[in-house]
């Protein structure tokens, strides 16, 4: 029997990694490879962060690190990620086919939650920037598999569904399925959130405020909602001085509520899993917002200074 490649070894050992710790031995059984090539294999993922290694006694576990295919690098469980890998496979097929062109990432995104939701198939859905999406990134370089069989749903149903969904978005231009996407159950938030971007960059001021009030009913993240209104309460004092200022910070705001809405999904979705990169990535966004209010704080400061020092004539 000829011997393996380490390489060959490592692809094995990678992929029989989950969320759930095993042993050297377990996961060397799962793999297909020796114990000493499953160890050596292990070791040098743990040192590239695609594994995790945790004792428990004198026991050694390990399981599923950074992954290097997601959003953030989120955990996902090998049958989840397998499942999504085969959808995108599918997806892209069929686009190509029914429109002769290669789908965008954002299409085959839209398409994966569109089916997933249709089809109630239980795999991860997010929001995210712009709406929902799942948490594994669509590489439009990149050859997928592509077996129906392999998502636990009767083939025809599931191509039936999947052509469905990309004969709607075909054709569409990112704002037209944009439009088409917001207007599903649960979408308003990314709604309002397209309008309040409008109003920001036309100017217009009180109908920002109006459409950032109505965000806040529909944010359902607690510190997603106090960096909003902590905006909402300088765009009224400051926003029509300074309206474009306004509209750029208003894009950073989303982004911090964004990933803020990710994590809250992914965790609600596989419990108490560790996501470091999404969580520093959100404590970064974090502090370069509270620097950006206390300058604005400080110059509102400034302009009731100047207004109290320079009153204006009784009268006029």
């Amino acid at each position: 029997m000829p011997r393996r490649r380490f390489s060959e070894v490592v692809e094995r050992v990678k992929r029989a990694l989950s969320m759930e710790p095993a042993t050297v031995g377990e996961i060397a059984r799962l793999a297909g490879v020796s114990w000493e090539g499953a160890r050596k294999a292990l070791e040098l993922l743990v040192k590239e962060g695609l594994a995790k290694r945790t004792t428990e006694g004198s026991k050694v576990f390990y399981s599923v690190g950074e992954d290097q295919d997601t959003y953030y690098r989120v955990p996902l469980p090998r049958q989840h990620k397998e499942a999504l890998e085969q959808l995108f496979g599918i997806i892209k097929k069929v686009w190509e086919k029914e429109n002769g062109t290669s789908p965008s990432p954002v299409f085959v995104q839209k398409a994966a939650v569109s089916v997933i939701k249709r089809l109630s198939l239980g795999l991860p859905v997010v929001r995210y920037i712009y709406g929902e999406i799942t948490p594994l990134a669509y590489d439009p370089y990149r050859s997928y598999p592509s077996n129906p069989s392999l998502l636990g749903v009767e083939r025809n149903e599931l191509m039936g569904v999947i052509r469905e969904v990309v004969r709607e978005y075909g054709g569409l231009d990112f704002g037209s399925l944009l439009k088409i996407v917001y207007t599903t159950p649960g979408m308003e938030l990314f709604r309002l959130k397209e309008e309040v971007k409008k109003h920001l960059h036309r100017g217009d001021i009180l109908e920002a405020e109006s459409g950032i009030f109505r965000m806040l009913v529909e944010l359902d993240d607690r510190e997603g909602r106090e960096m909003l209104s902590e905006y909402l309460s300088l765009l009224q004092a400051l926003g029509r001085d300074n309206p474009e200022l306004f509209a750029d910070l208003f894009n950073d705001v989303w982004e911090y509520v964004a990933k803020r809405l990710f994590l809250k999904d992914f965790l609600s979705f596989y419990g108490d899993v560790e996501t470091p990169r999404l969580v520093s990535s959100i404590e970064e966004k974090k502090r370069e917002l509270l620097d950006a209010f206390s300058a604005l704080r400080e110059l509102l400061s400034l302009k009731h200074q100047l207004r109290r020092s320079h009153p204006r004539p009784s009268g006029s």
